[in-house]
C-alpha cells in the first residue's frame, strides 16, 4: 500500500481514503548534507531538494559542480 500526504495534512491511500491515524510517525525530509572538509562535521542540510542525486559533488577550488 502507498500512501501520500496531501496539501491537507492527510495521509491517502490511492483510493483516497484517510490512513492519517494509521501514521502516526514523520519522516525529515533532509535530501542533501554538507560537510565542514576540516573537521568532517556536517555544516547543513538542504530539505526538499529531490532523492535521485547520483554523484552529486562541488570542486572545492572552483566550486564548479
Amino acid at each position: 500500500m502507498l500512501l501520500k500526504l496531501d496539501n491537507q495534512n492527510i495521509w491517502r491511500d490511492q483510493l483516497g481514503r484517510d490512513w492519517t491515524n494509521a501514521t502516526a510517525f514523520t519522516l525529515p525530509d533532509q535530501d542533501v548534507f554538507a560537510l565542514d572538509t576540516t573537521t568532517l562535521g556536517l555544516s547543513a542540510t538542504y530539505s526538499h531538494v529531490g532523492t535521485t542525486l547520483f554523484g552529486m559533488a562541488i570542486n572545492p577550488v572552483n566550486g564548479s559542480a
